[in-house]
């Protein structure tokens, strides 16, 4: 149980990292600086990424985790992925609960949201975020599958 707190603290803190990485290429993106300073400042903040990682992870006593990640190439679209799945995560969740813990159904059914229209997707995930049952907003989870209490 230890190493899944630990694991969980170390998760929330790499993913608070990323997105302030995210929100400090937002500010070098929108600086009055040319294209060869942004770059550099990009490069110097991604550097500082993988040092505060490193340092995330040893206070933990992770090893594997993020690792790989960051010492892959880092780059605007990887920080933004992390973001939006993140951003979605309680909805999925919800998602997950509601069909029973059975990941076939709640796959079929992520696929049927995916399929939405962005804004009756955004409005069905925000449904999810904030609730763990169907709405209207949502397509119908199938008869026969049991709900979150």
């Amino acid at each position: 149980m230890q190493q899944l707190l630990r694991w969980s603290r170390y998760r929330d803190e790499v993913i608070e990292l990323i997105e302030s990485t995210r929100a400090r290429l937002g500010e070098i993106y929108a600086a009055a600086v040319d294209d060869t300073d942004k770059r550099k400042l990009k490069e110097e903040t991604f550097a500082e990424a993988r040092r505060s990682h490193q340092a995330i992870a040893a206070k933990h006593g992770i090893t594997g985790g993020f690792t790989a990640w960051f010492a892959d190439k880092l780059n605007n679209a990887k920080i933004g992925s992390v973001s939006a799945y993140n951003s979605h995560r309680p909805a999925f969740v919800n998602m997950i609960r509601a069909h029973g813990l059975d990941f076939g159904a709640f796959y079929e059914y992520a696929e049927t949201v995916g399929k939405l229209a962005k804004a009756e997707r955004d409005a069905c995930l925000a449904a999810w975020s904030r609730q763990q049952t169907a709405d209207s907003e949502c397509p119908a989870i199938k008869p026969g599958l049991a709900t979150a209490s």
